[in-house]
């Protein structure tokens, strides 16, 4: 009952959310956009499927690599109520609150580690992807200073691939050896992780690249590698609300912005 309620809550917390960012909106204001690629603007919303599947697979791939066998059902509602809570908490961190109620106690702990290891994940392709779109969108490809972009995605991969290692931490929380654990029995959780934060990074890049298009701004690579830096600018800057999930969800980008 108690689970059912806090669901009922989280609910209604979106839609109010929702409904005061839509009294914003004016008449005048919606008139001011004219879409001149319609073709662009479907394709942008059919490209929303992709999109939310290689996350839900990162959620299976997830739930494999802790051999919990449970329903397709359990799965996706698990899937959706960690979106939920994820929209409600800065840069979608909170997305392991939704999913670990729908699963018994003793599995809690390394689903939120593996959870907040993938969320690590989406955010070093951030940075990986940003880094090479400032290279790409700039001159600094035929200069000295190459070597700093590269030092940056270097040290990310580094430590994303071994940050249970860290010493400090380890003697400072007892979880930190424990996804220690985790980690070392899944040896190649971060790398398909990796993967699929890559590509689904290349879809919503896509999908934002798709929206200047509809509203009339011709598609160019360049814009492409600025959308990238602009990612990452988004993910680096403080996000107090929805921040991650708006980058990632161009939908979304322009009807929830004052």
């Amino acid at each position: 009952m108690n689970f059912k309620l806090l669901k009922i809550i989280l609910t209604l917390a979106v839609g109010i959310i929702f409904y005061f960012q839509f009294k914003k909106l004016s008449i005048n204001q919606l008139n001011d956009y004219k879409i001149h690629h319609f073709f662009s603007l479907v394709l942008l919303l059919v490209l929303t499927f992709p999109n939310y599947f290689l996350e839900y697979k990162k959620w299976e791939y997830i739930l494999q690599s802790l051999k919990i066998s449970t329903d397709k059902s359990t799965k996706i509602q698990s899937f959706f109520a960690g979106i939920i809570t994820g929209m409600l908490t800065p840069n979608m961190q909170g997305n392991f609150i939704g999913r670990i109620y729908y699963f018994q106690r003793r599995f809690r702990i390394s689903i939120v580690l593996l959870t907040l290891t993938a969320n690590l994940g989406q955010f070093i392709a951030t940075i990986v992807l940003g880094v090479f779109g400032l290279v790409l969108s700039s001159k600094i490809v035929a200069s000295n200073l190459l070597f700093f972009p590269l030092l940056i995605v270097l040290t990310s991969l580094l430590f994303y691939f071994n940050y249970e290692k860290i010493q400090f931490f380890s003697k400072q929380f007892k979880w930190y050896k424990r996804i220690a654990m985790v980690l070392q029995t899944n040896a190649r959780f971060r790398l398909h992780i990796l993967l699929l934060s890559l590509l689904r990074h290349l879809v919503f890049a896509l999908q934002l690249l798709l929206a200047f298009h509809a509203f009339g701004e011709p598609m160019t690579w360049h814009l492409f590698w600025l959308i990238w830096l602009f990612y990452l600018w988004t993910t680096l800057s403080p996000s107090l609300f929805l921040g991650n999930y708006l980058s990632e969800n161009p939908l979304l980008y322009w009807f929830l912005q004052d």
